[in-house]
């Protein structure tokens, strides 16, 4: 019992520690593992080999691939075209644009890691918002609604997250599989996010004058933006070609992490200066998400999943409307608490247990529903969510607080925890 406890305020404290100070994210995670591997090998419950052995080597080589295909699209400049497009598209018309860019976030953050594309969309959104003359507090709340969609995003798929690249690997689930059952539901969410996004003083906009000057100066700036083909092609083939790969791998023996790590190392070899573009390697994120896997094998080694798995499935007495439901909550309260990377990497072991109760691979749809209306609910339940509060800040001087997050988050939270449990019992009801 004193190790469990132990062990669940380092992981706690160093998750508030993150979630409060991102910038300072993988020197904390690094000495909290330190602090676990100390305690683990003093008291015998999680020796050093057995911390190494915790940390999911397919996951990280995803990770790895899925970022350096980010960099480069990011260092073409086809972010910026795109954005720029759709302020051109929209006339600065802030009705159109809002929506717009959620729906961009979303795409984009289906197909690459969902954080950095916050990383590199969010500051030309913010500019692009405050160009057309939105306001301090409508902008905090798109910037959460921006936030929220990148999670809906990284849900949809088994590349556009860490959470879910954690579980296609640790259960061998297809890639096809994730957005047969991920991706219909993360589209009706995402219409349930801009429906309450918006507030009936939205309805109006700046005077057609002014969104008329500044899409028309946008115009001009987008004229002498150019995508650099040499960077987007190579990529966006090399992309393609990992996709199609990944789609297929339950046909050849070739696992997701080979395919994504070959097409990468592809995509380099046909860059000019491909020496570069190999240093490019996020290394900081690297390691941060190898101290997740510590932290998760930690909890593991104490023994206090197996008596929360007991618990869960003695509350669900069977039914698999409960098990499902009780799953979803679980995961969205921890999410809500400890972050969705620890929370993940935490459950899989639970829901492992919890497989057989359920059929086929909904177990694995209910944990990842329920981390992503976790994620969503407030600033500290995702590392996107203290990132985006410090562009913002930094961009403009907004200050966008913890009860600015949560007084949309908690609407989504909940709407998407409902929406995930009726989800599942639709698909448990027409098999």
């Amino acid at each position: 019992m004193m190790a469990t406890l132990l062990v669940l305020g380092i992981v706690l404290g160093a998750t508030l520690v993150i979630a409060w100070f991102p910038r300072q994210k993988e020197a904390t995670a690094l000495a909290a593992v330190a602090v676990l591997l100390g305690l683990g090998q003093g008291l015998g419950f999680f020796p050093a080999d057995r911390a190494l052995a915790s940390i999911s080597l397919p996951v990280i080589l995803i990770l790895l691939s899925i970022g350096i295909f980010a960099s480069v699209f990011a260092a073409s400049g086809m972010f910026e075209r795109v954005c720029r497009v759709l302020v051109i598209w929209a006339r600065g018309d802030q009705r159109v644009l809002i929506p717009s860019f959620m729906v961009m976030t979303y795409c984009f953050s289906s197909l690459l890691p969902n954080l950095t594309c916050l990383y590199v969309l969010l500051p030309l959104m913010i500019g692009s918002l405050r160009a057309v003359g939105m306001e301090a507090d409508r902008l905090r709340r798109t910037v959460v609604a921006i936030v929220i969609a990148s999670n809906l995003g990284g849900a949809s798929t088994m590349i556009g997250d860490f959470p879910n690249i954690l579980i296609s690997r640790s259960q061998a689930i297809p890639f096809m599989a994730f957005i047969g059952w991920m991706m219909p539901v993360c589209i009706l969410l995402l219409l349930v996010l801009m429906l309450l996004s918006f507030r009936r003083a939205d309805l109006g906009c700046a005077p057609a004058f002014h969104r008329a000057m500044m899409t028309e100066m946008i115009r001009q700036q987008s004229e002498r933006l150019a995508i650099h083909q040499r960077l987007f092609w190579p990529a966006a083939l090399c992309f393609l070609l990992m996709l199609i790969g990944l789609v297929f791998t339950g046909w050849f023996p070739f696992p997701p992490e080979v395919v994504c790590i070959l097409s990468a190392c592809l995509c380099i070899w046909f860059l000019k200066e491909p020496q570069k573009w190999a240093t490019e390697v996020d290394v900081k994120s690297t390691l941060f998400i190898a101290c997740l896997f510590v932290f998760a094998g930690a909890i593991q080694a104490t023994g206090a999943l197996e008596w929360l798995a007991h618990e869960v499935i003695a509350l669900a007495g069977g039914n698999p409307v409960r098990l499902s439901a009780a799953l979803i909550i679980l995961a969205c309260v921890l999410t809500a608490f400890f972050s969705a990377g620890p929370t993940t990497a935490v459950l899989i072991p639970i829901a492992e247990r919890l497989d057989g109760q359920l059929p086929g691979h909904m177990v694995w749809w209910c944990l990842s529903l329920g981390v992503l209306a976790g994620s969503s609910t407030t600033l500290l339940s995702a590392t996107a969510g203290p990132i985006a509060a410090n562009m913002l800040s930094q961009q403009t001087g907004i200050v966008l607080s913890y009860g600015d997050f949560l007084r949309l988050g908690w609407k989504v939270g909940l709407s998407f925890c409902a929406g995930g449990i009726g989800y599942i019992w639709f698909r448990l009801q027409v098999g």
